[in-house]
């Protein structure tokens, strides 16, 4: 790298270092109230009723906006999965909610969603954490993080050096985006990318001097390194840990301009990487086989077009809009509340014990009785002294009552944070449903949802991304592919799954765990619905909706291979969609295929076909035909039919049985038709 460029760079990491160094005093402010670091003017701190609102509102808004994993759907257009006898779309799931749970996403959405409630947003990042290392970015020694596998962790703002110029609704405009890291000095000298390096590198120490220049020399400094945390106790603690494991400063630079990632360290002027960024696409290099002729891939070169979303690996969460990158937060609302009903209570508490304390004492009484201060002092509560004349002698002073007006301001406060949090669960009776879905409440509850469903779809997709390539294709994926309700079958996932247009939807809703009784009673109401059309349906999906609305795991157990027991009446209703719709439903293992193929070879003798011209007879005939060839197929593989029918004797042939079930045609013909006449 230039020597001019070296030096934009340092100069960017000071400005902005000056600036964010503002921003964490802010939100340091917030996080001290919430550790209880409160106080009231004139009071001695030993007084003061600590308490928190920022706690239980915290804990509220987290659990009633996204306590669980979301509900996610992949729809596909094309791809190269929708040509096999697999659900491209379910296999897909299947596939983002594994990697959802491999990489413990919703640990880090909940710690995102924690700290931008004080600093407005935060930050997940998305990486590669390569096999065998665990020492390599991000540096993270633990068995926690899966090997070869995406890793998604959250990163505070305290340490996301952002582009002063990006737009405060848009991200992905900035030119640039700074991390700060300490990382432990012995895991950056084993990073194989630094070993040029490696004995330059130096642990940050109160007396280091830095690479850089003055102006950010202070940012080396111990006490910048606690982010403003002033607990005495605890930052003694902190500076001896700090003291037993060296820590490094490093700046890692994603600079979308010109698609490269560059790592600055503290006391090396130039940086120790400087390389295409990570996460851009590859396009293979490929030369010929002497001995064969044929072209192989030897290599691959990054190209311009990144694989994430936007170019940076990192996703920004904010719940509210802002005419700055970062506006208030919203426990910065709050926190004239939380000072408001500090100072109430801890008044009050005063009141009280004035009220026991203070009394009108007779002189004449001290004089007769010298004793009685003494008592007065060292009485408990509930103590009685009798004197000659109480009514003259002791008049206690009523100090007890708070006056109206703060009683009246502590109330008003409560209304106010009411207001700014508006989360509260709705009630599961029917008679205030219609209220609910029409309140504020809902409203503000579905607008927190979606930055955090936002996150979600982020990160699967973006995984999804990687997975298309084979730098970052896992070696030993596994993925359930076969049809929802069938017996798993699992393969390995290839990055050709990904080839096809796709796109990942969150449901926000399916994050609730308060609004349980609700879904409940909407899907029970939606399966009324379905279970009656009057055109054919697929039984076995709607009935998975009772498993998924009661939170029922592994619901597929429980349906047999058909959901109706009435084979013949299934087959029925698959021979109207070939008639009427066009379409064709995929046998499925564990049918009872005999019966289904009598049904199809009875299909000439039902009244849609007649009304078929002779063309569009043909045609339902031939796709019949070959319907039936499927179910052979799946009874040679299934040993005779998953148990349901005895397998043919191996001089058998597929024409003998469609031979057998030609003879049974007309009377299973009859059979369902007198069963449609007597529905009907």
């Amino acid at each position: 790298m230039k020597s001019e460029d070296i030096k934009l760079w340092q100069k960017k990491i000071s400005q902005r270092e000056a600036w964010m160094k503002t921003k964490r005093a802010e939100w340091d402010k917030l996080y001290k109230r919430y550790n209880l670091d409160l106080h009231v003017a004139g009071m001695d701190d030993e007084h003061v009723i600590k308490v928190s609102r920022f706690y239980p509102l915290i804990r509220k808004l987290i659990a009633s906006v996204a306590y669980n994993y979301p509900r996610i759907f992949v729809h596909m257009d094309e791809g190269p999965l929708l040509d096999n006898n697999v659900n491209a779309e379910d296999t897909l799931e299947r596939a983002g909610n594994r990697a959802m749970r491999i990489t413990k996403m919703k640990r880090e959405v909940h710690q995102c969603m924690f700290e931008a409630l004080f600093t407005f947003r935060s930050y997940l990042k998305i990486g590669y954490n390569p096999p065998g290392a665990d020492a390599v970015a991000p540096y993270v020694a633990s068995d926690d993080m899966q090997e070869d596998f995406p890793f998604i962790e959250w990163v505070s703002a305290k340490n996301i050096l952002v582009d002063p110029l990006v737009k405060p609704h848009n991200f992905y405009t900035a030119q640039d985006v700074i991390e700060r890291q300490f990382v432990p000095l012995e895991f950056v000298k084993k990073d194989p990318r630094f070993a040029k390096f490696k004995n330059q590198l130096k642990g940050i120490g109160s007396n280091s001097a830095g690479g850089f220049d003055e102006s950010i020399s202070d940012i080396y400094q111990r006490q910048d390194l606690d982010n403003g945390y002033d607990d005495s106790d605890d930052k003694d603690h902190l500076n001896a840990a700090r003291d037993l494991t060296e820590m490094v400063l490093l700046y890692e630079i994603h600079d979308r301009v010109h698609r490269r990632r560059i790592v600055f360290a503290n006391d090396i002027e130039e940086p120790i990487e400087d390389i295409p960024a990570p996460l851009l696409r590859h396009k293979p290099i490929k030369q010929t086989d002497p001995f064969t002729g044929e072209e192989v891939v030897v290599a691959s070169e990054p190209t311009n077009n990144y694989l994430i979303e936007g170019g940076f690996p990192y996703y920004t969460l904010s719940y509210d809009l802002s005419d700055k990158f970062y506006g208030q937060p919203m426990m910065a609302y709050e926190e004239s509340v939380e000072q408001i009903i500090v100072n109430s209570l801890s008044r009050r508490q005063d009141l009280l014990k004035r009220y026991k304390r203070i009394v009108l004492g007779n002189i004449k009484e001290q004089e007769s009785n010298p004793q009685l201060p003494d008592k007065l002092d060292n009485a408990d509560d509930g103590t009685v002294l009798w004197v000659r004349d109480p009514h003259g002698a002791l008049v206690p002073m009523d100090f007890g009552a708070a006056p109206a007006d703060q009683v009246n301001l502590e109330r008003d406060a409560r209304s106010y944070e009411a207001e700014i949090i508006q989360v509260d669960a709705p009630s599961g009776n029917s008679a205030t449903e219609s209220a609910i879905r029409a309140s504020g409440t809902e409203i503000n509850r579905e607008w927190m949802q979606v930055p955090v469903a936002n996150a979600y779809r982020w990160g699967v997709t973006n995984m999804f991304n990687m997975f298309s390539d084979v730098r970052f294709l896992p070696d030993k994926f596994n993925v359930n592919v076969s049809r929802s309700g069938e017996p798993a079958l699992t393969e390995i996932m290839e990055d050709w799954w990904f080839e096809g247009r796709w796109e990942v939807e969150i449901d926000p809703g399916s994050m609730l765990v308060l609004n349980e009784s609700l879904e409940r009673n909407d899907t029970l109401q939606l399966y009324d619905r379905l279970i009656n059309l009057p055109f054919p349906t697929d039984k076995r999906e709607i009935v998975k909706l009772l498993g998924s609305a009661f939170r029922k795991v592994n619901f597929d157990k429980f349906l047999q291979s058909e959901i109706s027991p009435d084979a013949a009446g299934l087959a029925q209703m698959e021979n109207s969609s070939y008639l009427v719709r066009g379409g064709e439903i995929p046998p499925r293992q564990g049918q009872n295929h005999q019966i289904h193929m009598e049904v199809h070879l009875s299909m000439e003798q039902v009244p849609e076909f007649t009304q078929l011209s002779p063309e569009q007879q043909q045609l339902a005939i031939q796709t019949r035909d070959a319907h039936n060839q499927q179910h052979q197929q799946l009874i040679d593989q299934e040993g005779g039919g998953a148990g349901r029918q005895s397998r043919p004797s191996e001089s058998s042939k597929a024409t003998d049985l469609v031979s057998v079930t030609r003879a049974n045609a007309q009377n299973t013909a009859n059979a369902v038709q007198a069963g449609v006449q007597a529905n009907a």
